[in-house]
């Protein structure tokens, strides 16, 4: 018994560790001929491995459920096309292009393993832990984008864009260096913050719901500072679909949210004209308004994929190998 315990533990240890890796963003990765590897990269093998030993010696059904298929038939498509293109581009690029598929059949897997183990938590104790890491990470991530911001509000001065970042000015980027994936990052951590929130209010557990709720203000803060109209976009999504399932009076109050970020923040009304203004010039209303930089290069970016499609109709160019 006390070795199931153990191995269960573990496995509820390391993908605790794993919800807490985004908070060293950019700041701990290394080099592997040309192929940054992060911490999780190191993680998620050594989960692999306790999770089979658990499985042959306790647990023996695998679980992946109606998902889990489509996963595998994805991994095996991902693994076709990249052996498939193989011998078409050089033998360098597909090796450098093998880490990444590498990578995302890691994460893949790793959705099968999750499936599995929270199929067999009974008593929610996985469920609790995985929260809590995901709720904690946020946290600190918010919290290291303060200080960013006091102590380094331009990219400009710590020259980074000479290692291709752009130089963000008065944006929080915390240790992500990029607002748009943070922003994209804490609208996704947002929905269950606030879902626990309204789900403390309906239980009338006071402590934990002014918790949840400061946590949310501090995410909702840190959302708001990114300047990000992606990161805009995906927390108006999450909040849409919590106030479907959980609460109509979100729409109000996110409604609330919209009005006085707009009404307040200069920069923010700025960033949604550009928007406007490029949405008119994309969808030919508008000739004269011309793209903003940043839908300028999205444009291109899809341009160059049509190209890709075009040339590469059937078997694409293997997984990775697109950058």
């Amino acid at each position: 018994m006390s070795k199931i315990i153990t191995l269960k533990n573990s496995l509820y240890l390391l993908f605790a560790s794993l919800l807490l890796v985004p908070v060293t963003g950019e700041l701990w990765h290394f080099d592997i001929l040309g192929f940054g590897l992060l911490p999780s990269d190191l993680i998620i093998p050594l989960i692999f491995v306790i999770w089979i030993i658990d499985k042959i010696r306790n647990d023996r059904v695998l679980r992946i459920g109606k998902a889990g298929r489509m996963v595998i038939l994805f991994i095996f498509v991902l693994l076709a096309t990249y052996f498939i293109n193989f011998y078409r581009f050089p033998v360098k690029e597909m090796i450098i292009a093998f880490f990444g598929l590498g990578r995302f059949g890691m994460y893949l897997i790793l959705a099968i393993m999750a499936f599995d183990l929270l199929d067999r938590d009974k008593k929610g104790v996985f469920r609790k832990i995985l929260t809590a890491a995901m709720i904690s990470s946020m946290l600190i991530i918010c919290i290291l984008g303060f200080l960013q911001l006091i102590y380094f509000p331009s990219f400009e001065e710590l020259g980074l864009q000479l290692q291709g970042w752009d130089p963000h000015i008065g944006r929080l980027l915390s240790t992500w260096f990029d607002p748009n994936f943070i922003g994209g990052y804490l609208a996704f951590i947002l929905g269950p913050s606030i879902a626990l929130a309204l789900y403390f209010r309906h239980k009338r557990e006071k402590i934990w719901f002014w918790l949840m709720a400061t946590v949310s203000a501090i995410g909702l803060i840190s959302e708001y500072l990114t300047y990000s109209r992606s990161g805009y976009l995906a927390l108006m999504a999450a909040l849409l679909i919590l106030a479907f399932f959980k609460s109509r009076k979100l729409l109000l109050g996110g409604f609330l949210i919209v009005i006085i970020a707009f009404s307040f923040s200069s920069r923010v009304q700025q960033r949604s004209y550009e928007a406007l203004d490029s949405a008119k010039a994309l969808l030919g209303l508008d000739s004269q308004s011309p793209l903003d930089p940043t839908a300028e290069l999205r444009v291109w970016s899809w341009s160059f994929a049509n190209e890709m499609i075009d040339e590469n109709p059937w078997t694409g160019v293997g997984f990775n190998r697109y950058r």
